[in-house]
């Protein structure tokens, strides 16, 4: 039995926690570990293959180099080891002698009751419903010689995007989509949380699904406006990937970019203003692996409509390291009751954003903090602004170079 019921990995700059039932496979790619979900989403972690079989204990069993297919996933053993959803995975010959036996001891029968020449015939299990918002991830290229039967269809009104992986429907949130990539007819949709989905479909298809609020940057990928970084000689993410572009297309980027931007922040104050810390978690989780600081914050007003404070309604962890405050301690708290020594100045900037609906950078030292900063405000909700902070002291201060 695997020892623990969950293993943590870490996918780019993200620490998840996988449930170990989950997992189907997994299958090595030099250094890294592609680590095959249910639903047909993969992991890419970069582990080692004996520091994964330490792991995940003996409910997965090695069927060759680099390979652990999960026992509880395993329909019959014929010239390949054919899983529950139809894939079909190379089996060393060498090893067929003592996959079966463990195969057979797992599940209490007789060795004499798998003939791992003749199976019985496969039948491909009833399919579930569709799996709205399930946690799948990145897709690497399959070492298996299954191929999914996918394509995508009946999109929704752009909160979710429907789309069929190995003969599964699913639905992703639009919001957790950081950019898709189209190669002749397949297309890998990636997550914010590392996460990648293979399905069967055209760029345009995409185009139309996904909205104004994905950028076409180059002939065959599309990337969330909200998840650009900054663009210089490569359209760089707040996951910290640099995806590439045509050069002679840098111009038209910057000035979609500006234009999709100022789109979505005037959209913002039509829509309905969160009630919760889910739902304002929710509306801005694609900024939860930011490499920088970003808060939206809500006004607080006196009789005289004056800005006297604020609250902090959503912050990403990178604000809990540079406020130096845990974030269950930041969020639902004003300012003014967790920094004594406020300076006013912030809450003038603040104000215009939130009120007169104005983008705005400061340049200043943080007294609170003791911390030379960087902030670019603008509204988000009514009476809310939004803002993204840069720490100058520190080594990545480059990162102010964001511009909206």
């Amino acid at each position: 039995m695997p020892k623990a019921s969950t293993i943590m990995v870490k996918t780019g700059r993200t620490q998840t926690d996988l449930e170990v039932s989950d997992i189907h496979y997994v299958l090595m790619d030099r250094n890294y570990a592609n680590i095959h979900m249910e639903f047909g989403g993969v992991y890419k972690s970069r582990i080692t293959f004996d520091e994964l079989k330490t792991l995940l204990g003996d409910s997965f069993l090695p069927t060759g180099r680099g390979c652990l297919v999960n026992i509880a996933q395993i329909h019959h053993i014929d010239d390949m080891v054919v899983l529950n959803s139809g894939e079909r995975l190379k089996c060393v010959s060498r090893l067929k002698p003592a996959l079966v036996a463990q195969l057979c001891a797992a599940r209490n029968c007789p060795p004499a009751s798998v003939d791992i020449k003749a199976p019985r015939p496969f039948k491909p299990e009833k399919q579930p419903a569709p799996a709205v918002g399930k946690s799948v991830s990145p897709v690497a290229e399959a070492q298996a010689a299954w191929e999914p039967e996918a394509d995508v269809r009946g999109f929704s009104d752009g909160a979710y995007l429907n789309i069929v992986v190995k003969r599964r429907r699913i639905m992703l949130p639009v919001n957790s989509i950081l950019y898709t990539d189209v190669e002749g007819s397949h297309a890998q949709i990636h997550l914010i949380d590392g996460m990648v989905y293979r399905t069967r479909t055209t760029l345009s298809a995409l185009e139309r699904g996904l909205g104004d609020g994905f950028l076409k940057v180059s002939r065959s990928r599309l990337v969330s406006v909200m998840a650009i970084h900054s663009v210089t000689d490569t359209v760089n993410l707040i996951s910290g990937e640099a995806l590439s572009y045509p050069p002679y297309r840098e111009s038209q980027i910057r000035k979609q970019l500006a234009s999709r931007k100022k789109q979505f922040i005037d959209r913002f104050s039509d829509e309905g203003v969160p009630t919760t810390p889910e739902e304002y978690h929710n509306h801005y989780r694609c900024f939860d692996n930011a490499p920088f600081a970003f808060t939206d914050i809500e006004m607080v007003f006196n009789e005289d409509r004056h800005a006297v404070d604020w609250i902090f309604r959503y912050g990403n962890p990178a604000l809990a390291r540079l406020e130096k405050i845990p974030l269950k301690s930041l969020i639902g708290s004003s300012f003014g009751s967790l920094f004594s020594n406020m300076d006013s100045k912030w809450l003038s900037c603040y104000e215009q954003a939130a009120l007169y609906g104005k983008t705005l950078e400061i340049v200043s030292y943080s007294p609170e903090i003791d911390t030379n900063l960087k902030i670019i405000c603008y509204p988000t909700f009514k009476g809310h602004c939004g803002c993204l902070l840069f720490n100058l002291d520190a080594k990545d201060g480059q990162l102010s170079t964001l511009k909206l």
